[in-house]
């Protein structure tokens, strides 16, 4: 990857996945990490999401509502770790979040296609960002989605 580039788009290989991509901006978030999740079903990740909450970095995730409550997926567990986990509450005209996208350090931000899952039979697109206006945007729209359309998990 050429790492000073503004947008970097990635079709994912054997080589290389969203897994990898995830732990790598995971492992180095220092301040913030905040993330828009429709599942989480890969432990890998869940232990680098951990790490960052144990480091003290600010974990915010807004979860599909009816994935959070699928208990194949692990959003209790990170919640338990003691990040930030709230569940997507829109309209009844678009009660499912299956939009995907997590900015780092309001750094860099990663989006695309793949969920938080160990999905390497399926060809991705990633997309790795990191020009200002970009992640200024992706930040505005997650603050708007947690301040106005989330609410606290039900069992």
């Amino acid at each position: 990857h050429e790492q000073d580039s503004q947008m970097e788009v990635i079709l994912t290989s054997p080589t290389v996945n969203m897994e990898t991509e995830t732990r790598q901006l995971l492992d180095g978030a220092v301040r913030s990490v905040d993330s828009l999740a429709y599942k989480l079903k890969n432990k890998n990740i869940l232990s680098a999401l951990e790490r960052a909450v144990a480091r003290g970095v600010a974990v915010r995730v807004i979860a599909d509502p009816t994935e959070y409550k699928d208990s194949g997926n692990l959003f209790r567990e990170l919640a338990k770790a003691g990040a930030n986990v709230k569940v997507y509450d829109g309209p009844a005209s678009q009660s499912k979040l299956h939009a995907k996208g997590t900015i780092y350090d309001r750094r860099v931000v990663l989006t695309g296609s793949p969920n938080w899952t160990n999905n390497e039979d399926s060809l991705e697109l990633i997309l790795i960002g990191r020009a200002p206006s970009f992640i200024d945007d992706m930040q505005r729209a997650f603050d708007d989605l947690w301040a106005n359309h989330t609410s606290a998990p039900r069992a």
